[in-house]
C-alpha cells in the first residue's frame, strides 16, 4: 500500500470524532429483530521500524488488519494519525477471516516522543458486528540523530616532550606530536582511514625512539596510542683502529644486556709486529672479561684495547745470545752475548779466541750487555774480532825458553872443561846449527794464525798484511 502525508485538517478531525460518537451510540438505536452475518474489522500489532529509530533515520509504521467477522467488508478506508497528522488510505475490501499487514512509506521524525493511531473503517461505511475494536495506538521515542562526523584521537608516548614525531592521515602529513601530546581528527561517518607516525624518532646523540606498530586503521570513533621505546647505540671499536673490527655494533632496546664478541688474544701483523689483547674499555673504563656484557641503559662505546709488541732479534756468529723475543712498544729490552769464544780446533787450544767488539744494526753499543728502546722491530748483530794475544804470549814464552836454553847451552859449551881423569876421553862437541834457532823464532799470521816466513809481509793463507 502506498500512502502520502496530508496536511493537518482540524475540520475533518472534528467530523471524525462525531462519527466515532455516533458509532458508539448506534447499537442503542438499532434493534434488529433477526440475526444477520456481518464483518468485524479490527487493528492490532502496530509498530515502528526500526524499533528504536533515530532522527536521521527513515521510519515506517505498520499494523495488522483483520476481518474477524463472517461477512465481507467492502470499500472501507484506513486513517493513520501521527501526532495528529492524518494519513488516509483506501478503499480496501477484506473477505471474512482475511488478515493483512500494512505499511506506510518511510519518512523522518524529529527527536522526542511521538504517538501513532491506526483507525480502520475510519469513514464508518461498513456495518460491523463490533464497532469498538477499529482503533489502536502506540507511543514511541525518536533518538537524536547521529553526528555526520566521528572523532578519532591519537596519542603518543615513550619519548620526552623535546622530541616530536610526524603524523600522517592516509599518507598526507597532518602535523607533529611531541612526547605526551595528543591530536583529534574528524571524519565523515562511514569512512575508513589510516593514521601513521614515524617508525624512528631521533633523540639525543646515540639515542632514538622506535615504534613497532606505527600505523593504525579505523572506521569509527575511538582513540589509539602509539607507544615508542627508547633504543641506544652500541659502538664497538678496536684500538689501534687499523685492526679488524668486532661484531655487535648497532641499536638495542633500552635495558637490553648485550654480549660483545670475543677479542682475539694475539693478532699478528707481519713477522716482527703483533698486537696482544689487553682489556675491554666501556666508555673509557676498563672492564674485566673477554667477552663482556653491557647493559644498554644509555649509549655506550666499548673498545677492545690492544698493545703493540715488537720483536727483538739478537744475532751472533759466535757465543750464546739472550734477549731475543717480543717486547711491548715503548719498553726497553735488554740483550747480551758471550764476551769471548775460543776458536775451534788446535788454535783454540793455543789461546786463539774471538772477542766481542760491538753491536751493529739497531744498536752500536760496545758492551756485550746492552739495551734498546722497542719503538719498532729491532735487530742487533754482534761483531767479533779474533784475538791472538794469548797465542802470541804462549809462542813468545816458548820462544824465550828455547832461546834461554840455547844461550845456556852456548855458555856451557864455551867454558873450558876441567881435565878429565886420564882414563876418561871427553867427547867432541859439534857446534849448534843455526836453523833450529830460526825455527824457534818462527812468525805466525796475526789474523788467521798461519805460519809465516821470517821476512813475509803478507799472509799466504788469508792475504792480510803483516806488521814486522
Amino acid at each position: 500500500m502506498r500512502m502520502s502525508f496530508q496536511g493537518f485538517c482540524s475540520k475533518r478531525f472534528k467530523i471524525f470524532l462525531i462519527l466515532l460518537v455516533l458509532l458508539a451510540c448506534w447499537p442503542a438505536f438499532s434493534m434488529p429483530s433477526v440475526y444477520a452475518q456481518q464483518p468485524d474489522l479490527t487493528v492490532f500489532g502496530i509498530g515502528v521500524s526500526p524499533a528504536s529509530p533515530r532522527a536521521d533515520e527513515a521510519i515506517l509504521f505498520y499494523a495488522t488488519i483483520r476481518n474477524q467477522g463472517d461477512a465481507t467488508a467492502n470499500n472501507f478506508y484506513i486513517t493513520i494519525f501521527v501526532d495528529y497528522v492524518q494519513i488516509t488510505g483506501g478503499p480496501y475490501s477484506f473477505n471474512a477471516g482475511e488478515t493483512e499487514q500494512l505499511y506506510t512509506q518511510r519518512f523522518t521524525m524529529s527527536e522526542g516522543y511521538h504517538q501513532v493511531v491506526w483507525v480502520v473503517d475510519s469513514t464508518n461505511v461498513v456495518a460491523e458486528s463490533n464497532e469498538n475494536n477499529n482503533q489502536a495506538a502506540t507511543t514511541f521515542y525518536v533518538a537524536p540523530a547521529l553526528p555526520k562526523t566521528y572523532v578519532f584521537t591519537v596519542h603518543v608516548s615513550g619519548f620526552p616532550s623535546t622530541v616530536s614525531t610526524n603524523v600522517k592521515v592516509d599518507g598526507t602529513p597532518s602535523g607533529a606530536l611531541k612526547g605526551g601530546e595528543s591530536q583529534t581528527f574528524k571524519f565523515a561517518i562511514g569512512s575508513s582511514h589510516t593514521i601513521s607516525v614515524d617508525e624512528y624518532v631521533a633523540g639525543t646523540e646515540g639515542t632514538r625512539y622506535y615504534c613497532s606498530s606505527n600505523t593504525w586503521s579505523f572506521s569509527s570513533e575511538g582513540s589509539y596510542t602509539f607507544n615508542y621505546i627508547a633504543q641506544h647505540y652500541l659502538t664497538v671499536a678496536v684500538n689501534p683502529s687499523e685492526l679488524a673490527t668486532l661484531s655487535g655494533e648497532g641499536w638495542y632496546d633500552g635495558g637490553t644486556s648485550v654480549a660483545t664478541g670475543t677479542a682475539t688474544p694475539v693478532i699478528p701483523s707481519g713477522s716482527d709486529t703483533q698486537y696482544v689483547f689487553k682489556t675491554w674499555l666501556v666508555d673509557g673504563t676498563s672492564k674485566l672479561g673477554n667477552p663482556i656484557t653491557v647493559v644498554m641503559d644509555s649509549p655506550h662505546t666499548v673498545t677492545a684495547e690492544y698493545k703493540a709488541q715488537y720483536k727483538l732479534t739478537v744475532n751472533s756468529q759466535y757465543g750464546a745470545t739472550s734477549g731475543s723475543g717480543w717486547y711491548d712498544a715503548g719498553s726497553t729490552a735488554e740483550f747480551s752475548v758471550t764476551s769471548s769464544v775460543p776458536e775451534s780446533g788446535i788454535m783454540g787450544s793455543l789461546g786463539v779466541k774471538y772477542l766481542f767488539k760491538s753491536w751493529t744494526g739497531d744498536s752500536s753499543a760496545t758492551t756485550p750487555q746492552a739495551t734498546v728502546l722497542m719503538n719498532s722491530p729491532k735487530t742487533v748483530t754482534a761483531v767479533w774480532t779474533k784475538d791472538y794475544t794469548q797465542f802470541y804470549t804462549l809462542v813468545g814464552a816458548i820462544a824465550g825458553i828455547v832461546i834461554a836454553l840455547i844461550v845456556v847451552l852456548i855458555v856451557v859449551l864455551r867454558r873450558k872443561p876441567k881435565a878429565p881423569p886420564a882414563a876418561y876421553q871427553a867427547p867432541s862437541v859439534a857446534p849448534l846449527p843455526v836453523q833450529p834457532l830460526e825455527k824457534a823464532i818462527a812468525r805466525y799470521c796475526m789474523h788467521c794464525g798461519a805460519e809465516l816466513t821470517p821476512d813475509a809481509t803478507y799472509c799466504r793463507k788469508c792475504g792480510q798484511q803483516q806488521t814486522l
